[in-house]
């Protein structure tokens, strides 16, 4: 089951002091994925999301984490 688990670490602050890259580590080596979603001062608002004012960092990380969960969901129908 864990090998189907994203797990996706958010910023809730900008520069947190948090190793990201060894939480990542440690997680992965669980087996499940790992996707970082950066500090974004929209999201940080709260409130409705507007694509449109997400930081270009964002952006990209949500993309790596549809293309991940939708890869995972590819191979969980294969089982």
């Amino acid at each position: 089951m864990i090998a189907g688990t994203v797990v996706v670490l958010t910023e809730l602050v900008p520069h947190s002091g948090l190793d990201l890259d060894e939480a990542v580590q440690k997680i992965k080596s669980t087996g499940a994925s790992v996707q970082v979603l950066p500090y974004d001062r929209h999201l940080a608002a709260g409130g409705p999301v507007h694509t449109q004012l997400l930081a270009h960092p964002t952006r990209e990380a949500a993309a790596r984490l549809a293309a991940d969960v939708f890869q995972l969901s590819l191979s969980q129908q294969r089982h």
